[in-house]
C-alpha cells in the first residue's frame, strides 16, 4: 500500500511541529520550569511528574495515538492489535540480559566496581517510568507504523533510527555534550537501541515489547554505575 498524499502531508508537518515544540521545551521550557518549581518549592517528585508525566505525554503519547486512530487504514499494526497483542516473552529475555551485563561492564569499565551509581536518585524512576511509554508510542507505534511498507521494511527502519537519533539534539545541547555524543561514538547507541525497539515492535506486533526493552535499558544504564 502506497501512502496517501494526506498522510505524507502529515507526517511531514508533524514532524516539523513535533521536533520544534520539543526543541524549544528542551532548550527554554525546561529551565523555566526548574525556576518555577523553585519559586513555588514544589519538591523534584511533582517537577518529574509535570515533565515526565504531564507534559510529555500531552506532546508525545496523545497526538501520536490519534494520529494512529485518524490513519486507521494504512497502518502496518493496528492500534488494538498493538495494545492487546499477545506477547511470548522469552524470546526477549536474552536481549534483557544483554542489557543488564552491558550496563554492568561500563560501570567496571568507569568506576572499577559494579553497584549503585551514586548519580542515581529515587525520583529518576519518574521519568524512566515513562520514556518508554511515550518515546515508543511516537517513535514505533506512530511514525515507523505509518511509514513501513512491504519489501522497504529497512528504509523505513533505518529513516526511524535517524529521526529517533535527531529528537535527542536538543537534550544534547542544553547539557553540552552534543560534540561529545558524536566524538565518543555514543550516538551509535542510540540508533543501534532504536533499530532493536523498531525490529521488537515489527516482529512481535505489539507495542508493549519495545516499551518494557526501552524502560529496562535506562533503568539498568542509570541505576547501575
Amino acid at each position: 500500500m502506497k501512502t496517501s498524499k494526506a498522510l505524507h502531508w502529515t507526517l511531514l508537518l508533524y514532524c516539523v511541529l513535533f521536533f520544534g515544540i520539543w526543541a524549544v521545551f528542551e532548550l527554554w521550557f525546561r529551565d523555566v520550569l526548574d525556576g518555577w518549581a523553585a519559586s513555588v518549592g514544589a519538591g523534584e517528585w511533582i517537577l518529574q511528574l509535570l515533565k515526565s508525566g504531564v507534559i510529555k505525554n500531552l506532546v508525545w503519547t496523545l497526538p501520536a495515538f490519534w494520529l494512529m486512530g485518524h490513519f486507521a487504514e494504512e497502518m502496518h499494526i493496528s492500534r488494538k492489535e498493538m495494545l492487546t497483542q499477545k506477547v511470548n516473552w522469552l524470546p526477549w529475555l536474552p536481549w534483557i540480559g544483554l542489557f543488564l551485563l552491558y550496563a554492568a561492564a561500563a560501570a567496571w569499565v568507569n568506576h572499577g566496581r559494579i553497584g549503585l551509581s551514586p548519580e542515581w536518585k529515587p525520583t529518576d524512576l519518574i521519568w524512566i517510568a515513562f520514556v518508554g511509554i511515550t518515546e515508543e508510542s511516537v517513535f514505533r507505534g506512530w511514525l515507523l507504523n505509518s511509514t513501513v511498507k512491504e519489501g522497504r521494511t529497512w528504509q523505513a527502519v533505518l529513516v526511524n533510527a535517524l529521526l529517533f537519533l535527531a529528537i535527542h539534539f536538543p537534550k544534547w545541547i542544553s547539557e553540552g555534550i552534543f560534540v561529545y555524543a558524536f566524538t565518543s561514538f555514543g550516538f551509535l547507541e542510540v540508533m543501534a537501541l532504536s533499530v532493536l525497539f523498531s525490529w521488537s515492535f515489527l516482529k512481535s506486533r505489539s507495542l508493549a515489547v519495545p516499551v518494557v526493552l526501552h524502560v529496562l535499558y535506562d533503568l539498568f544504564v542509570v541505576v547501575i554505575g
